[in-house]
Order: C-alpha cells, then sequence, then structure tokens
C-alpha cells in the first residue's frame, strides 16, 4: 500500500521466494521519498528477514505505525495521499486487533502456535539407552507434526542445542516457538521413567509436567507417547481432528523389540558416516526379522542403503538395487508415510535418473506432508537434473526455513548457489554453515569451492587443509581438482595416485573423482574417458553435469552433448 507494489517480483513464484530470502528489501523512501523515516524503519522492521529482529506481535507493529500517523511532523512532510494510505495501513492493524481480540502468541487458537521437542536427556549417561532417550525426542515430533494448527520445531533445530547450556526460555527464541517440551529417561534395573515438562517460553513458567513408570520387560513407549502428546493437546487447546486423532492412535508396529532395533538404527543413520550407514543397515535389518510388516523401518533400511552410496562409501550398482527393493517392500505396506515416497523419489532421482518418477513421488510427499524439509531438499536436487536452478535454490532455501539448524541442509543450499554460479551468496552461506558448526567440513568444503571460483586460491586451499584424514573419493576429487585450478600441479598428481591407491586396495572410488581432477589438468580426453565410466556405474553426481562449472572447459566438445544424451539430461 505504501509503495504502490510487492517489495520483489521475478518471472516465477520461486524466483521472487528466492529474492525475498536473499535479497535485501528496498526501502521504502527510494520509492516514496516523500515518507517520514519513521514509517520506513517500522516496515524495515516488519519485513526483516530473521523473525527475532521483526515486531514481536501486532500490536507493537501498530504502535509504532500509529505513533508515526499521528505525529504532528507527518502531516507537514507527507503528501495528502501518502498520508491517507499510512492512516490506513494504521486503521487495518487496529481492526485486526479488535477483532482479534486476543494478545499475540497466547492463545490456543492463534495460528502461529508453535512448540519444540528438545532432546530428551539420557539420565545416567548409559550410551546403550541414548538411542531410546533421542527416538523419544524424535517420535513425539512426528506425533505433535499431525496436529493442525500447531507448528512443529524441526529435529535438527531442537537437537542443535543438545547437551548445551542453553535455558528453555532462550532456545524457545532462537527457534521462534511459543512452548518447548523438555524431557528425560533414567533406566536402571526393570523399571524406566520418562519425564516430560511443557514450558511456556515468554513466561518461562511449567505448564505442564509429568513422570511415566514402566516396567522395561513391558517398553510399551508407544502408550507413553501417547500420553505425553494428548496431555499437550489439552494444555495448548488445540483441536484434535479424528483424521488426526486417527494418526495418533496408529502404531508403526506392536513388537517392543522392533521398535528399540529402529530407533538402534535411526540413530545410527542419523550420523551418516560410514560405519554409521553399516551400523543403520544392521538395525533396520533386525528390526525387520522382528517384525516384517514394519514400514518405517523397511523405509529407513532404504535410506541406510542409498546414502552409503551417495556419500561415497558403496558402488551405486553393489547397493541402490537393495534400497529400491527395501523402499518399494515398505510402499507396499503402507503408502501414506511421506518418508517411504521421499525413498523412492530419492532412489528414481540419484540411480535412476528417472525425472518424471522422481516428480511425482516427491510431489506425493509433499502433498502428504508439506514442511518435510528432507523431501524439499532432495525436491531441490531435482531441479538441478532438470535445468530449473532457480527452483532448485528456491526449495532448497524452503527445506533451510524449514530446519534452520541442519548442517546438510545450509550445506546443500551453498550448493545450489554453487551450481547458480551466485559465488558471493555462496561465500556467505558457507560461512553461516561454519558459524553453525565450524567441526562440520562440509562447510569449509563448500567455503574452499566458493573461494576457487572467486579466484581466491590462497584461500581456497587453506580450507581445505583442514579435510580429515579419511575422505571419500569424491572430495578427493575436487582437491585434486583445486591443486590443479591453482597451478599446483605436482599436488594434483598426488591426489590422482592416491585416488589409484584406494582403488588397487579394493575400495570404491567414483569415476567422477577422476574425470575432476583431469578437468583441472587440463587432460579432456581423460577426463570424457572417465565420466563415461562415472555413466555407466551410475555415479549420482552425473546428474549435475550440465551446471558444474568445474566441467566448463568441456563444453564445447561434441562429447559434452553425447554425455548429456547418455544421462538423459537432454533428448
Amino acid at each position: 500500500m505504501l509503495a504502490g507494489g510487492p517489495p520483489f517480483t521475478g518471472p516465477s513464484a520461486q524466483a521472487i521466494l528466492a529474492r525475498h530470502t536473499l535479497d535485501p528489501v528496498p526501502p521504502l523512501r527510494t520509492i516514496r521519498p516523500e515518507l517520514p523515516a519513521a514509517v520506513d524503519k517500522a516496515v524495515g522492521t516488519a519485513l526483516a528477514k530473521a523473525p527475532a529482529d521483526r515486531f514481536p506481535n501486532a500490536e507493537a507493529f501498530n504502535d509504532v505505525l500509529t505513533q508515526a500517523a499521528t505525529s504532528p511532523s507527518l502531516a507537514r512532510q507527507v503528501m495528502r495521499p501518502a498520508l491517507f494510505i499510512t492512516i490506513g495501513v494504521v486503521a487495518l492493524m487496529a481492526g485486526y486487533l479488535l477483532l482479534d481480540g486476543r494478545p499475540a502468541g497466547r492463545s490456543s487458537d492463534e495460528p502461529n502456535l508453535s512448540i519444540a521437542v528438545l532432546a530428551f536427556k539420557n539420565i545416567g549417561g548409559d550410551a546403550t539407552n541414548e538411542p531410546f532417550s533421542d527416538g523419544m525426542s524424535d517420535e513425539l515430533t512426528t506425533a505433535l507434526g499431525k496436529i493442525e494448527g500447531l507448528r512443529v520445531a524441526a529435529r535438527s533445530g531442537a537437537f542443535h542445542f543438545k547437551d548445551k547450556d542453553v535455558v528453555p526460555q532462550e532456545i524457545g527464541r532462537q527457534l521462534h516457538v511459543l512452548y518447548v517440551l523438555a524431557g528425560g529417561v533414567r533406566t536402571g534395573g526393570n523399571q524406566r521413567r520418562v519425564s516430560a515438562q511443557l514450558i511456556n517460553v515468554a513466561e518461562g513458567n511449567e505448564v505442564w509436567s509429568a513422570e511415566y513408570d514402566r516396567d522395561v520387560r513391558d517398553r510399551d513407549v508407544f502408550a507413553v507417547q501417547d500420553e505425553i502428546t494428548r496431555a499437550i493437546i489439552a494444555e495448548l487447546r488445540v483441536h484434535l481432528s479424528s483424521t488426526a486423532s486417527a494418526a495418533l492412535a496408529k502404531r508403526p508396529t506392536e513388537s517392543p523389540e522392533a521398535h528399540d532395533l529402529y530407533l538402534q538404527g535411526r540413530y545410527f543413520y542419523a550420523k551418516r558416516d560410514s560405519a554409521s550407514l553399516r551400523k543403520a543397515r544392521e538395525y533396520f535389518g533386525r528390526s525387520i526379522q522382528q517384525d516384517s510388516t514394519y514400514a518405517l523401518a523397511w523405509s529407513g533400511l532404504s535410506d541406510a542403503y542409498s546414502h552409503s552410496s551417495v556419500f561415497g562409501y558403496v558402488a551405486p550398482k553393489e547397493i541402490f538395487p537393495q534400497a529400491k527393493a527395501a523402499a518399494l517392500r515398505a510402499l507396499a505396506l503402507d503408502s501414506s508415510l511421506v518418508e517411504v515416497h521421499t525413498s523412492l523419489g530419492f532412489i528414481a532421482l540419484f540411480y535412476d535418473w528417472d525425472w518424471p518418477t522422481a516428480a511425482r513421488e516427491f510431489d506425493q510427499a509433499l502433498s502428504i506432508n508439506p514442511r518435510y524439509a528432507e523431501a524439499h531438499l532432495f525436491h531441490g536436487w531435482y531441479f538441478v537434473a532438470t535445468n530449473r536452478i532457480g527452483d532448485a535454490v528456491a526449495e532448497v532455501q524452503t527445506a533451510v526455513q524449514l530446519d534452520p539448524f541442519s548442517l546438510v541442509n545450509n550445506a546443500r543450499l551453498a550448493s545450489m548457489l554453487f551450481y547458480a554460479r551466485r559465488y558471493n551468496e555462496m561465500l556467505a552461506q558457507s560461512r553461516h554453515l561454519i558459524e553453525l558448526d565450524s567441526t562440520y567440513f562440509q562447510g569449509r568444503a563448500e567455503l574452499a569451492r566458493a573461494y576457487l571460483q572467486l579466484g581466491r586460491c590462497a584461500e581456497s586451499l587453506a580450507a581445505l587443509a583442514q579435510a580429515p584424514e579419511q575422505t571419500a573419493s569424491l572430495f578427493r576429487g575436487f582437491l585434486g581438482y583445486a591443486y590443479a585450478r591453482c597451478g599446483h600441479r605436482t599436488q594434483a598428481l598426488a591426489e590422482l595416485e592416491h585416488l589409484h591407491v584406494e582403488v588397487r586396495e579394493g575400495q570404491y572410488v567414483s569415476h567422477f573423482a577422476f574425470a575432476r581432477i583431469y578437468a583441472g589438468l587440463g587432460d579432456n580426453d581423460r577426463a570424457f574417458a572417465e565420466l563415461d565410466s562415472a555413466s555407466v556405474e551410475r555415479g549420482w553426481p552425473m546428474f549435475t553435469i550440465r551446471v558444474e562449472p568445474t566441467f566448463d572447459g568441456l563444453r564445447t566438445d561434441p562429447r559434452f552433448e553425447r554425455l548429456l544424451k547418455k544421462v538423459g539430461l537432454v533428448s
């Protein structure tokens, strides 16, 4: 109303969303210089990127606008139309508050009612109980996420504060939620006690708490989760539809043994390193042995298989068929699970290179749960494969917005900016990732890629110098490429030899890694030979070559177009 148009425009909704997320909001006074600074500042605050930087509620925004609109100086400074529009905005805000009639952020009917389930403490420190306490938090997050009108913070956001000395009020402020659910699990002898506390972040007080004592041999964890979930629903006075009630009542398995093993599988799967993914496959498999109808366990097994390949630990043809078989079994058991359709979309994209099937599965997953960050993340990769880079950036931005503390999501946003060739933005995103967790090496890898594309070789190689000793071959390939690009041919050849040694020792090394180094060295014939081999082995990065800057030197060669056709990137 004040500017005569929206702050951003673009050719598509995704492009506009991308600008909203990354670009600064243009000040109103650049469009309407007659507006006073007080109004410009108020609107700028309301449109701040970080929720914590905005007004705490509509009433506070209304107060500032009212003060600006009724100041004697405004009538003297502002032309009549602008004055009327400003007063109109204030009237709309006041009308909203009058009709709404509620203090912001207090009523159970508030559409932004929100909660974070913190990692339940493993009281006593027995490491064998850690998967159960983490799993309790995970499954309560999932259960509460089924309630309409209740926004639940993503797991990684809540788990970001695990084992950190941060008070619930500060956690709630950082996660932008009104309530946090904290708890703990203590196991001793044959007894297991689960405690839970619901805390109002704004007031800093406990509004509900309970303890549940169970015989460990009983292990009916679902009953405890159901009691906690329904107690929170009652406390927050959230409407529970019949559909949501039925979903809460539905048990994924009737076998407590299978469930315990499934939680172990999820615990190790979250770590993503080679040894942990092997353990995850083992635990999911044992869970299925206890209950062959456990759809979530089949889906978890599929993900543990597929991610073992994508992270570079196992050859694609060796493990992806097993991932697909497990995902199809999960689908046959329960087609309503968002996890299942995400698993199938992942396989169609990263192994089958079947873009239409990947699109259908991700669309189905997001129709089941539009707030499922993983589906948005992998949907972004689908847009890379189909040459819609603006949409890829926007979709991964959505994943980050839904799960802002996820290291994987933030790293992949840097990757999408890399493919979009927005290197300065990539640099900023990589620095943000390092601020989230300075020990997460992928942050430094993305930082190095940004520096390299900006021609800042010394800084790129410095970031790569802190690589862990044991790294997957895809990283080794980039390291060799960086050395070659920066004129360090001897070191590039050394990385090439390092990969050859791993092959001779029987380890899996992606041909894509070799192709990167040869491209950096300017040996196009060998680069093409390795890319051909990578397409035969179904190396997943092949679907990125159309936009991958590494291979810019190959694009004018007719062999590159043939390679794109071989992968199915062009018809």
